[in-house]
């Protein structure tokens, strides 16, 4: 409230592992997209992911957006490292960052970014196999259902893409 006060803007942190290619596949650009209106709009934008800094997200910080190196513990536990809004994407990438984001910036909002069910995905994948590798895949539709079950509980908000994200979170 006080950085508020001060005209200080929103700050938005986005943890990504695929964000700013728009060349890697359908979708794959839409987060870049979102960030990058986020930023016009007045949010003061970090991105970080979990595969390094590489050119598209290096091409971000020519529009005033923070790209973060590094460890994402080391920089959120930096005591003037406050965020309003932390958007995490991917349900793996929420697994994994959830507890720390809680731990490190408890007045944050915690938002997992759907941008697919990515049980039915592989479920869908299953339908068309046979044999042992069916089976294994299987195994990993059910956890990744139990994983994204889990997470529209644990998340404070789940942004979707279309009504299919909507209807399973």
């Amino acid at each position: 409230a006080a950085f508020r006060a001060r005209g200080c803007p929103r700050r938005l942190l986005v943890v990504d592992d695929r964000l700013a290619d728009p060349t890697s596949g359908s979708g794959f650009g839409r987060m870049r997209d979102a960030v990058v209106v986020l930023s016009k709009a007045g949010y003061a934008v970090s991105v970080w992911s979990s595969r390094g800094v590489h050119h598209a997200i290096q091409e971000l910080g020519l529009r005033g957006i923070e790209t973060i190196a590094g460890g994402l513990e080391a920089h959120l536990r930096e005591p003037s490292i406050l965020y309003d809004m932390v958007v995490i994407a991917e349900p793996d990438n929420f697994e994994r960052y959830e507890a720390l984001v809680r731990d490190s910036q408890p007045h944050s909002m915690l938002v997992y970014d759907a941008e697919a069910v990515h049980h039915q995905q592989i479920e869908y994948r299953v339908k068309q196999m046979v044999g042992p590798q069916a089976t294994g895949l299987a195994d990993r539709a059910r956890r990744m259902r139990a994983l994204e079950t889990s997470v529209r509980a644990r998340a404070d908000f789940v942004t979707c893409v279309s009504p299919a994200e909507e209807e399973f979170f």
